[in-house]
């Protein structure tokens, strides 16, 4: 992914915004915008505007916010695929207990359909780590912000 030019245009802007959503995933939202003092901004919410997660770049021109964003992201890309697996992994474990087994049919009721396909695997293999560390309990605790 290459950075903006200074004076890119709103169909540059859209095309490079675009593409860094589709690096992060098939729910990301992106935007662009033009502060009250002139700089450009650019964000991204790799899993939506409403989700947890956001990755800004902003500066005096599209160049300069879009090298900004670009670096950010690559500082996050990591975290954002590991939080996915992980959240993929545990919903595998909960459809399992419930249904006896995981369909992916079932899966999309939370991810994409592309999600599953790159990270399932990566999901299910996580999933069986994380239900062999059994038997469970909860251990209680007398601290001061015990109830």
């Amino acid at each position: 992914m290459e950075k903006l030019k200074a004076n890119a245009t709103p169909k540059e802007v859209g095309a490079f915004l675009i593409e860094l959503g589709s690096d992060a995933g098939p729910k990301s939202d992106t935007y662009a915008s033009i502060r009250a003092n002139g700089d450009c901004s650019l964000s991204l919410y790799p899993t939506g505007i409403t989700r947890e997660g956001h990755v800004s770049g902003s500066g005096k021109d599209w160049a300069v916010a879009s090298g900004q964003i670009i670096k950010n992201w690559h500082a996050q890309r990591s975290n954002h695929r590991t939080v996915t697996i992980r959240k993929m992994a545990l919903e595998i474990i909960q459809i399992t207990a419930d249904q006896g087994e995981c369909a992916d049919r079932a899966l999309r009721l939370t991810f994409a359909q592309t999600e599953i396909d790159e990270l399932g695997a990566e999901a299910a293999e996580m999933a069986n780590e994380m239900a062999s560390n059994g038997p469970f309990s909860i251990k209680a605790t007398a601290q001061a912000n015990a109830a």
